[in-house]
Parts: structure tokens; sequence; C-alpha cells
């Protein structure tokens, strides 16, 4: 029975099961079974009961377009196009006159010497000799140094054998160009080039070497002009008088013509080559005309160019008239001819016309937005095309395709109203269909019912089919022809998949009943209860055989296979009798292919949520353990590096519980992997544990009672953190908890005793800590666990006869029966009488006499095989190691 506290979850998980599963369920539902929607063939046949006028909102859609294309494009002028039309051509001028211009050269000249500092300087003297009658004395006199002028020229080299001859071809004085000359006495004078390009620096110290340079730093010197370094640097000998440098020739620093022309090409293809041609050469003389102080002609070019592209675009030019109005512009070179040093010049004004055509573009461009307006506008003035329905008159009858007019009109006169019946009774439905499977495991499966997690995991499960069932027949309208097949695609098989892993055989059967009554709720077709209850029960048998990853999947095929079987009769003989044999076969067809497809796929789905439903749950299943049992498991791998002989004895110990537990039908995985992890805690003290002790005296020898006690207790504690640790499930850890139940250490309990007196001793510091086992493959585990350490220890001395095997078995077991360790398991006696039948067969087996081997070493001819790790021990020590109590 459960507690009050129990019992009100119970009924909080039903509550929320029935009502999530009529929401799912009520999706749609009560509308006379029939699914309206736009495109999908009616079932039934509507009648208008009054008169209705509705639009006809596609042929509306038409008219409005047409009078939308009716609408003629609107043109503005887009004042941004000139702006942009001027910085092109404006940009291409700057860079002929970049191009023209040649890289300067890489002079290398001697550096003038470091100006001297004028307070350490001294000027000459001279000694004359003044006699007096009495002393001698000495005047010294100055003698100042001798100064002269230094003066020279400065020129830009314009005559036949420059490169660049042009106009006169004299060559130009140029003026302002810093000369720097440095007298015999270290000081500098820095003087500029006049109007005539002369120069004159007075007062230079004469009376040794005398330097005049060019500074080629200044960046007052012109770019476009360069100076040899023979010339650059001058080194004159004064004699005392005035000095005359050589003069300082300049050249234009150009780039050849044909190579400036074919980089202005290369950057604006479109120009035409006589075009670049006269750019380049008007460009290359601006050069020289600006040293002769005249005013540059490249900017004439320019201004005709910005006119001409100016005029055209001032009236406006679309798209498709702007080759026609670059033809014009050309057209016009001959009658606005360009002026250059005042004179017209033809080729100058090709070269403008031909620069305004390349780069005009379109001004009158589309106004999007008022055009689109304009559209609306227009669209906007037709009328709405409507359909009028008149009472008694037919709006769509069976089998017809259902329009949007006919679907207005409909929803309109309300003629497909919900019926609120049909809810009131869906919601009963689904109550009593949970009532009825809560109620069962209530009554016959009570383990399963006293467990808060099974049953929510249940009831959320039925909640996912309900809505799987749901969205599979709101899609069945994108199918056509083919929607009264697409409950075929029920995920039914999943669920029965999964119900079979996560529970078993018997709740999967009742499940089916479920996902079949949902299944008939939502399409109102027999067939499809029949197909949802039995394709639900279908992946069954072959689950229940799944023991390695090979049977899985081989389960996946054999449930999609299975599904499609059931699908193929069911869609026989269900199918509408009406329909003419060729798609009477098709139908068959897509029905079974969507059975087996969704099989398939709702499997495998299937086994994926419960990876993530079993953890988040804490529900063990047979996958689950499948894993558990694996010895590649990180915590068996622990503990066979860690304590080697726990090791090999939990795995006798999983063999003994395996089969006890089958042959009274427990769990035997479970059995199995509760065996193997029962004394993971042993882990973290192995020494002190019998079965891990090779060759090295007992720790215990040199502990107190109560200090053992606490040790051997610990591996309980210890196991259960490293549970947690690595993951094991809830019921694979109650092994550990209850694999000694509540018992008493009785070795250790007594030497206390007889060391410290009864008054002194205290019993529940010699307890095991855990409890009983309150499960059939627990208490199998807690009498496997002891068999397997108390023979261990028994038969290393004795000779293991059946006889006596089952005598230590009848022992064991019933020294757990008298001390009320099985009382809260579920074992039956009977079964208990099957058990101790099994363990002895086992046992049996396990210590098997061998056949003597002639000249083999006498050891292995004395007796049973004893189990590799196995020490002597003395039996009362088997309750130090196990709890074991004799």
């Amino acid at each position: 029975m459960l507690d009050r506290a129990s019992t009100w979850r119970r009924f909080a998980i039903f509550v929320m099961t029935a009502g999530v599963m009529f929401g799912a369920l009520a999706i749609g539902q009560g509308k006379q079974g029939v699914t309206l929607a736009l495109g999908a063939i009616s079932t039934v046949e509507f009648v208008a009961d009054r008169s209705i006028t509705v639009v006809d909102e596609a042929a509306t859609d038409d008219a409005r377009q047409v009078a939308r294309e009716a609408v003629d494009p609107v043109l503005r002028t887009d004042g941004s196009v000139e702006g942009e039309v001027r910085s092109r051509i404006s940009e291409v001028l700057d860079e002929v006159e970049a191009i023209v211009i040649d890289s300067p050269p890489v002079i290398s000249v001697a550096p003038l010497p470091d100006e001297p500092d004028p307070t350490t300087t001294t000027s000459s003297s001279t000694t004359a000799p003044d006699v007096d009658t009495s002393t001698t004395t000495t005047t010294t006199i100055p003698v100042e140094p001798p100064t002269a002028s230094v003066t020279g020229q400065v020129f830009l080299d314009v005559g036949e054998e420059s490169d660049l001859v042009f106009d006169e071809g004299i060559d130009v004085a140029l003026v302002g160009i810093d000369v720097t000359v440095v007298g015999a006495d270290g000081f500098w004078t820095t003087v500029s080039s006049g109007a005539d390009g002369s120069f004159t620096a007075d007062d230079v110290m004469v009376d040794g070497p005398v330097i005049v340079a060019i500074d080629l730093e200044d960046p007052g010197l012109p770019e476009s002009l360069v100076i040899s370094s023979a010339n650059q640097r001058q080194d004159l000998e004064g004699a005392g008088s005035d000095l005359a440098s050589e003069p300082f020739v300049f050249r234009a620093n150009v780039v050849p013509a044909e190579a400036a022309q074919a980089n202005l090409l290369g950057a604006y293809p479109d120009l035409d080559l006589a075009t670049a041609a006269t750019l380049v050469d008007v460009a290359q003389e601006d050069i020289v005309r600006i040293a002769r102080g005249r005013s540059p002609q490249l900017s004439q070019i320019e201004a005709r160019a910005l006119d001409a592209a100016g005029d055209a675009l001032e009236g406006g030019i679309e798209e498709s008239e702007v080759p026609a109005v670059r033809a014009q512009i050309r057209q016009s070179a001959t009658t606005r001819l360009v002026i250059i040093d005042g004179q017209p010049d033809e080729a100058a004004s090709a070269a403008a016309a031909d620069l305004a055509g390349v780069f005009l573009m379109a001004n009158r461009v589309e106004d999007e937005a008022l055009f689109l307006d304009q559209q609306d506008a227009a669209a906007e003035l037709v009328p709405d095309v409507e359909v009028e329905y008149s009472p008694g008159e037919l709006i769509v009858g069976i089998g017809e395709e259902i329009t949007q007019p006919a679907l207005a009109a409909i929803d309109g006169l309300d003629l497909n109203r919900p019926d609120p019946v049909g809810y009131g009774a869906l919601a009963v439905l689904s109550a009593v269909l949970v009532a009825m499977i809560f109620a069962y495991l209530a009554r016959f499966r009570p383990g399963f019912w006293a467990s808060d997690r099974r049953v929510s995991l249940l009831g959320l499960i039925l909640v996912l089919a309900a809505l799987a069932i749901r969205g599979v027949e709101l899609a069945s309208g994108a199918f056509g022809d083919y929607s009264d097949v697409v409950g075929y695609a029920l995920p039914a098989a999943g669920f029965g998949f999964m119900i079979s892993i996560v529970f078993d055989a018997r709740i999967a059967v009742l499940a089916a009943l479920a996902l079949g009554t949902m299944a008939g709720v939502v399409f109102g077709d027999a067939g499809f209860v029949i197909y949802g209850a039995l394709s639900t029960v279908a992946p069954v048998p072959v689950v229940s055989a799944i023991s390695n990853n090979a049977d899985q999947r081989r389960a996946i095929v054999m449930t999609g296979l299975a599904s499609a079987v059931i699908a193929f009769a069911t869609a026989w003989f269900f199918v509408t009798p009406e329909t003419a044999a060729e798609a009477f076969s098709s139908r068959v067809l897509v029905a079974t292919a969507l059975a087996a497809l969704m099989g398939w796929v709702s499997s495998i789905i299937g086994i994926f949520l419960v990876e993530i439903l079993q953890g988040i749950f804490d529900v063990t299943t047979s996958l689950r353990l499948l894993e558990l049992v694996d010895r590649n498991h990180r915590a068996l791998q622990v503990l066979q590096e860690e304590a080697w002989g726990t090791f090999n004895h939990s795995l006798m110990v999983g063999t003994l519980a395996d089969r006890a537990a089958r042959s009274i039908g427990a769990n035997p995985l479970l059995a199995r992997a509760a065996a193997y992890y029962h004394d993971l805690g042993k882990t973290e003290n192995p020494m002190y544990f019998i079965e891990n002790q090779f060759g090295v005296t007992n720790p215990h020898d040199q502990l107190t009672p109560e200090e053992s006690a606490g040790i051997i207790r610990s591996h309980v504690t210890d196991g259960m953190r490293l549970a947690r640790k690595y993951g094991l499930p809830s019921e694979v850890a109650e092994g550990i908890l209850s694999h000694h139940g509540d018992g008493i250490m009785r070795y250790f309990y007594e030497t206390a005793r007889e060391r410290f007196g009864d008054e002194n001793v205290n019993v529940e510091d010699f307890r095991h800590i855990g409890h009983k086992p309150r499960s059939q493959e627990m208490a199998i585990l807690m009498m496997a666990d002891a068999l397997e350490g108390a023979t261990r220890a028994i038969f290393t001395d004795e000779d293991p006869t059946p006889d006596r095997i089952a005598e230590v078995v009848e022992q064991i077991v019933s020294e757990k029966v008298r001390d009320g360790q099985l009382s809260e398991s579920a074992l039956t006696l009977g079964q208990l009488t099957t058990v101790k039948a099994s363990f002895t067969e086992a046992l049996v087996g396990h210590y098997h006499h061998r056949i003597p081997y002639p000249n083999f070493p006498e050891a292995h001819d004395a007796g049973p095989a004893i189990e590799a790790g196995a020490v002597p021990v003395a039996a009362e020590q088997v309750e130090e190691v196990e709890g074991t109590v004799e």
C-alpha cells in the first residue's frame, strides 16, 4: 500500500498525463471528422444554409496585378550622377599628371661637411716688435681672412639633347632653387636662384676649397625635375677672388610618351588611343610651361570635358539614351574647340569630348518608391471579385477540391463548427484510458506502481504517442490522393520498441491497447486502430532477445518488416471498396512502404530517446545493463587494476547471480550487473580485504577490532560514492547498499567482546552500513556473495563434493533466512528452493575434478582446481571479507 504522499503523487501524474493526452488528441478534433485545408479533397458535402458573399482572393489578386502592370515606370533626375561624372573626369586628369612623371633617380654624392660651432672659431693674427728703453713688449695685430663672392646659374635644359623639346627650344631659368655654398672655413651659406636663374653668395671664405651644391631633399624642389649626379655638387678651389660655379642643369623627369600612354590605357581602357596620346603630350609640356611661369594647359581639356558632360546631363539622360548622347558629344568636338597656349587645338578638343563621352552616365533613373506607390494606388482602385452563394447552393461536394471561396463560405456560414460534445467525450475517454492503465499497474504490478519515476516515464511516453499520432493526422492533408493511407506512418513500432526496452513485454502490450485507441480517436478508421495496436506489439519478441549490438540492429530490421506486413494486410482489408483496382494497389503499396520506413526510423529514434530518458528518470534498461556488464566499462577497469582479487570474486558472484535469477524468472542482467559492482568500494583500500592479500601479512593483525570493522564498513560508502562518479543507475548501486544487508561483522564483534567485555562494546559499531535486500535480484546477490567467499575459503582444504557443496549452500542460505536478511525481498520459499538448487549446480560445475596427467606435479593431481588469486583462509575469516556468519 502506498502512503498518502505517494497516493497524491500518483494522482498528480494521472491528472497531468490524462490532461496533456486530451490536449494532444484535441488538436484539430471536433470538426465533424473533416480536416479543411485549401487544396484538400473534401470528404463531406457542404451546402449553403443562407445567402453569403465571399471574396475570391485569387481572382482579385489577378485583377489587381493586371492594374499594377499597366502603370508606366516613374523617372526622376539623380543629382548625384553629375557629381560622380565630374569626379571621374577629374580623376583621370589627375592620374595623367602622375603617370607622366618618372620615379626619381637615385643620386649618390658625397655629403656636405658638418658646419662648425661659431663660438669656437679664432681669427689669424701677426706679431710686431715694440722697442722700449727698459723692456721689450710684443703687440698682436689681427689679420682678416680673404672672402669673395660665389656665383652660378640654375636652369632647365630643353634643348635638342634634352628629354623634352618644346616650343622655342631654349633653356629655361629656374627660379627659387636653393643652393648651398660651403666656404673654406666650413660655414654654410644658402641662397636661392633669382628670376634669371642666377645666384650669388657673398662673403664666402675662399682661402681654401669651396663647395657649391643643390639640396635634393629640399621640399620646394619640383618632383618633375631631376639633376645629374655629376652636376649636383661642385668643388671649387678658392684663390682669394670671386668664384663662379658651373651652371646647375636640370632636365624634365618624365616617362617616355609611349609608356605613359600604355599605363593610362591600362587604367582606363575605354579611352581612345588618340585621347591618351594627347593627354600625355599636354601633361609633359605642362612641366616646361610651369617652369617658364606659364599656366598648365591640361586644365583646359578638363574644363571643356566637364562643360560637355554638364550640358548633356542638364536635360536628363535615360539609360537607353546614353550611346546616342555620347556620339553627339564627340561630333560637337569640332565646334567646341579647346584653346591651348592661345591657339585652337583639334586634338585637345577631341580628347575632351572623348573624356566626357566615356564617363557619361544616365541620370534619369526609376523612382522605385513612387512607382510602387502608383502601382498600389492603381491596385486599390480595382474592386474585390466576389462570389455569391444562395441558400441551398452546393459549396463543395464530396471528392471535390476545397477552393478559397468555398473555404471562406464554409467558415462564414459556420458549417464546420466544433462539436462541444465531442470534446467532452474525448476528455472522458482520455481519463478512462489512463485510469485503466494505472489501475492495472496498481493491481498487478505493485513494484512498478511503487516507483514514481517509472509511472512518470510511462505517462510521458503515452503523451508523446498522442502527440505523434495527432502530428501524422495533421500532415495527412499534404499527401493529396494518398491522405487516406498516411495513418500507416504512425510511429507505433518505435513506441513499442521504447516501452519494451525501458519496461517489459507486458507493459508494451498494455501500451498497444492505448495507442490503438488513440489512433481510432484521431483517424476514425478501424484499420488504423488495428495497425496501431499490432505494430506496437510487433517489436516485443525481438526486443526481448537483445543481448548485444548485433541483436539490436536485427531487432530494428525485423520491426520494420513486421510493421510492413501488418500494414499490407490491414490496408488490403480496409481500403475504400469504390477505389479503382490500380489506385487500390498503389494505396496498399504506399501504406506498406510508409509502415516499413516509419518502423525503421521510429525504432532508431526510440533507441536514441531511451538513452536520454533512462538517464533523466534513472531507469535501468536492458541496453544500459548490457553496457554495464561489458568488462571494458571504466569502473570495471578500475576494479581490475586496483583490486584484482575482488575483481575475480565479483565475476564469480555475477555468474552465480545470473544463473539463479534466470531460474526463478528474475532479471539476470540486473543481478549480474549488481554483482559486478557490489564491491566497487574495495578499490579504495584493497589490501584490507583478504582476496587481495597476495604474499603479505594481514594488516588487520595490527588494528583493533573497531578499526578493522570501520574499514570493512567503509567499502559500502566508498562504493556508493564511486557509483555516482561512474554514473551507475540506482538499481545497480542498490547491490552495493544491500549485499551485506544490516548484518553484524561477527568475527570482529566477537573479538572485541573477548578483549573488552560486553559492556564496553557497541554492537552498532560492528553492523554493516546498508539495508536488507528489497528485490529478488538483490537477495540473490547477497546469497551469491556470501557463497562465493565461503566456498573459496572452505574448499581450499576440503574436497568439493556435490554433497558438501549442497551442504554449504544450505548452511549459508539458511543463516540469511534466520537472520531476517531476506524478509523484504519478496522471495517465496519455492523460489528460494529453486535458487539453492541453481547455486549448487553452478558451484558443482565450478569446482569440478580434473583427470590427473602423467608426469605432472602433484599439486595438479590433488583435488579441485583452485581459481587464480585464491589464498588459503580460515573459515571464520570469510565473514571478515564478505560478512558471512557461520
